[in-house]
């Protein structure tokens, strides 16, 4: 499901991407499908609904590197530099 989701994005076909991030969340709700739909999201400019989905995948598996970091990058981009470090900080704790 991610390499559609990556050659979706590469061809810059977002809202295409987007919906079929929104289906994977539907059909098979995990941590990496809201980890994916999220990363759509930012692609998309969509910066309240990515936060939530990195939220939504750190809730099913708290020590998803890859989601604290996007979340990281989510809250410095928002100016919430304090909340970014903290999430920089447990990407690094948690590995790769």
């Amino acid at each position: 499901m991610r390499c559609w989701r990556r050659l979706l994005l590469n061809e810059n076909r977002i809202p295409e991407a987007l919906n079929y991030a929104r289906h994977a969340v539907e059909v098979a709700p995990s941590a990496e499908t809201h980890r994916n739909l999220g990363i759509v999201l930012m692609q998309a400019d969509k910066v309240e609904e990515a936060i939530r989905e990195f939220n939504r995948a750190l809730e099913i598996k708290p020590d998803m590197a890859d989601a604290h970091c996007r979340l990281g990058i989510v809250l410095q981009r928002e100016g919430k530099l304090e909340e970014a470090v903290t999430h920089y900080q447990q990407a690094v704790a948690s590995g790769p």
